[in-house]
């Protein structure tokens, strides 16, 4: 686990807002996880995530494809799903 910690970390920078408040990714970040023009903020519990916007509808399309049997599963581990 530490070392998951460690490699996913490290790849961190400091983000600075600019003088409207917004984000400016670098482009290095960018490019390592291939966000482009658009992207897509996801609330994740107490956290969120930047997903590139074509990225994200396919992740979705493909596990909402899959929701009912998720559900399942988290009911046989006695997990009620919305």
């Amino acid at each position: 686990m530490d070392i998951y910690k460690r490699l996913v970390i490290s790849g961190t920078v400091e983000c600075p807002l600019d003088k409207q408040g917004r984000i400016l990714i670098p482009a290095e970040l960018r490019a390592k996880v291939n966000i482009n023009k658009t992207i897509s903020v996801n609330g994740v519990g107490n956290n969120f995530e930047i997903w590139d916007k074509k990225r994200w509808d396919e992740y979705e399309k493909h596990h909402r494809s899959n929701f009912q049997v998720l559900k399942k599963n988290l009911a046989q581990l006695g997990i009620k799903a919305l």
